[in-house]
């Protein structure tokens, strides 16, 4: 099929006039992208047109590209103009391409009832046992209730004790822009939606360089719903792709993808987030001025990431990788965590312990020399200090959402693949970091190269 006739018809309608004008008089078919054909039959009709003399070349016509202009023009900004394969944005916002200075958070699969696809997934099971789970209705490939389908799974298992591993990864998902509880796990007819836009979808995630939904042989992804009358046992309901064309039955302990939906429609009734507010929130980005927001604001300067609202704490865009210390030593004043080091939140007066031992007594510390030099526009030395395993532990509870930011700020680079020093001591030779497979806080030998990130009370 021609890509423009994949527009909507009101748009094509409204220029069909002119375009059949230009084929009903003895076409130029060049001038229309097509080439003449030497037989007048067997060739491919002109558009909105009544004469057989034309062959399709690979190329977008001068309709098409006046067609997909006004689409595009249509489909920027403004939620109530999404279109299918549009991305949404953290501010609120959606758009056919992507956007600079902005954070796309996922792709929209239904405009009408707004509703969009996140850009990254995971695996797990239903359940990890099996048992008479609610029936969710209606079932099958006619339920459209994924989020009332994974708030009735989260209740029913919180109140019996079962674990529900799908239901409780998306109920914690969250993105810059959108807070845990946003998204939910899709009812078997939403991903079947989803399916029908499967190449057109896979396009957008692959432009943010995202997993596409086929990019493996044979993908399933598991859907919220259940049905009790296939089975003489409760069965969860999953779709495989490529093909999703119809629902199939599973046990809920198989392993399978979850990918999480959102409905936006309420966002209608929020204002933009693109401006900055001194009500900071957690994945904000922390300006030069202290101010915040979800998105780049390109008249200021970015120099942290929010990661903890509450006590008012923020990351650093830029870091380096050095020793913790040159050589073996106890830090006199300093405490030896041997245990529970998630306790200590005291990372800027570690560094300045460290840091004044150090010099007192001429030993090389390079993590905590390295931040107590950082500095940004509107900030000094001093101001920037080595993170405690408390402070640390609290990036890697969010550092899915932090993450996704992060890369955007500070040039693709991730949170995630790096070792990262704390300023909590374990012993004379080994101090805490954060693990970069496990995101647990572990110790290592001081004289270890780790990442050092450096951490900002504004």
């Amino acid at each position: 099929m021609r890509k423009f006739l994949l527009y909507s018809s009101a748009l094509v309608l409204g220029l069909s006039g002119v375009a059949e004008a230009a084929c009903i008089q003895t076409p130029t078919c060049s001038s229309l992208g097509y080439t003449s054909s030497s037989a007048c039959t067997g060739g491919v009709k002109c558009p909105f047109g009544n004469a057989w003399n034309c062959t399709v070349v690979d190329k977008i016509t001068e309709l098409e590209k006046i067609i997909e202009n006004i689409q595009q023009s249509t489909s920027s900004g403004d939620l109530s103009n999404c279109h299918i394969t549009d991305f949404l944005y953290s501010d609120k916002t959606c758009s056919p391409h992507l956007e600079n200075n902005k954070i796309p958070i996922a792709v929209v699969f239904d405009p009408i009832n707004k509703l969009a696809v996140s850009l990254t997934r995971a695996s797990g099971v239903w359940a990890t046992t099996e048992f008479d789970a609610p029936k969710l209705p209606p079932s099958g490939d006619t339920n459209m209730q994924g989020k009332n389908n994974t708030k009735i799974m989260l209740d029913f298992c919180k109140a019996n004790g079962k674990t529900c591993p799908a239901f409780e990864y998306v109920n914690k998902y969250k993105t810059a822009g959108t807070k845990a509880g946003d998204w939910y796990l899709p009812a078997a007819g939403e991903m079947l939606e989803v399916a029908q836009h499967l190449d057109s979808l896979n396009i957008s995630l692959d432009k943010a360089s995202k997993s596409k939904f086929d990019d493996e042989f044979y993908t399933t992804y598991w859907t919220s719903c259940n049905d009790y009358s296939v089975y003489s046992e409760p069965q969860a309901i999953y779709i495989p792709f490529p093909g999703g064309s119809n629902v199939v039955y599973s046990d809920y302990t198989e392993r399978r993808f979850i990918q999480p939906i959102i409905n936006y429609a309420d966002w209608e009734k929020e204002p933009s987030t693109e401006n900055t507010s001194t009500t900071c929130k957690l994945g904000d980005i922390l300006y030069a001025d202290k101010s915040c927001s979800v998105n780049i604001v390109s008249s200021k300067t970015p120099i942290g990431l929010v990661f903890d609202a509450t006590k008012r704490l923020a990351l650093g865009i830029t870091f380096s990788r050095k020793e913790w210390s040159t050589t073996d030593f106890d830090v006199p004043g300093l405490k030896n965590y041997t245990s529970s080091p998630e306790n200590d939140w005291d990372g800027k007066n570690n560094t300045k312990i460290i840091l004044d031992y150090c010099k007192a007594n001429g030993k090389s510390c390079p993590a905590v020399e390295y931040v107590s030099s950082y500095q940004t526009e509107g900030t000094k030395a001093g101001d920037w200090y080595l993170p405690s395993a408390g402070e640390i532990s609290k990036i890697s509870e969010n550092i899915d959402i932090l993450d996704e930011t992060f890369e955007f700020v500070s040039g693709g680079y991730s949170l995630g693949d790096y070792e990262i020093w704390t300023s909590t001591e374990y012993s004379e030779n080994s101090a805490y970091y954060l693990n970069d497979n496990t995101h647990s806080v572990w110790r290592f030998g001081k004289d270890a190269s780790f990442t050092i990130i450096p951490i900002l009370k504004y």
